[in-house]
């Protein structure tokens, strides 16, 4: 897996040192996929909500998990996607949640390049 702005599997992090989210592992049906993930702050709730999404912008989307801490979380891919399914953790839900407050307005994308046993 080759994340798109970070490095060790670190994902939707801005330029922190440390990744406020980990790629831990991946289901495809091609040897490589491209997908973008999204995060989005619920100011209301304060939860963060992440979905996978197509590269066509306004394209398909798959469901949205919640998160309400650090944790391990499954994202599911969409009808007609090659990624079923992505594995992620939340090592650094507050940093996170305070990077789209104050830097992104409330949501962030980043672009994914997966293989298989990522």
């Amino acid at each position: 897996m080759e994340p798109g702005n970070s490095s060790s599997n670190g994902i939707l992090t801005g330029k922190a040192n440390n990744p406020y989210v980990r790629v831990e592992g991946a289901s495809i049906s091609e040897s490589t996929a491209r997908i973008r993930i999204r995060v989005i702050l619920n100011r209301q709730s304060t939860d963060l909500l992440f979905s996978l999404l197509g590269m066509k912008e306004g394209g398909q989307a798959g469901p949205t998990v919640t998160a309400t801490a650090d944790g391990d979380y499954t994202l599911a891919g969409f009808s007609g996607s090659v990624v079923s399914s992505l594995d992620i953790r939340v090592e650094n839900f507050q940093g996170l949640s305070d990077l789209l407050r104050e830097d992104y307005s409330d949501s962030m994308t980043d672009i994914l390049d997966i293989t298989p046993g990522t």
